[in-house]
This record gives structure tokens, C-alpha cells and sequence, in this order.
């Protein structure tokens, strides 16, 4: 009985690692100058880059600006 709850917790805690570390995966929007617009697929987030393939991190826990 202590071996099934163990074996549940560790696969509790591997989908939560899983997910967490989900790589983006970037779709061009928009933009045809030096910077181009992308949208992420997994998380939502929305950044710009240079590249053709979009941004190498995800931008999610970026967040708005502080207020002044």
C-alpha cells in the first residue's frame, strides 16, 4: 500500500515537471520588418524577434511593465 502511494506521488510530480518545462512553440503573426510578431501555441504568450523561427525562451513569465 505505501509502495502504490508512492508510486502515485512521483507520477503526480513528473506530469507537474512535464508540463512545466513544455517548450513553446512559436507561430509567426505578423510583422515584416526587422522584427516579427509571434504567438506561442502552448502557453499563449506573444513576443517579438528577429529570427525566423521566433524567440529561443518563453515569454510567459514576463508580464506587464510596473506602473509609475
Amino acid at each position: 500500500m505505501p509502495i502504490t502511494i508512492l508510486l502515485a506521488i512521483a507520477v503526480f510530480i513528473g506530469i507537474l515537471w512535464y508540463k512545466r518545462r513544455n517548450p513553446c512553440n512559436w507561430e509567426r503573426t505578423g510583422g515584416h520588418g526587422t522584427l516579427k510578431e509571434f504567438r506561442c501555441k502552448t502557453c499563449g504568450a506573444v513576443a517579438y524577434s528577429a529570427r525566423y523561427d521566433g524567440p529561443e525562451a518563453c515569454k510567459k513569465d514576463i508580464g506587464d511593465p510596473p506602473a509609475l
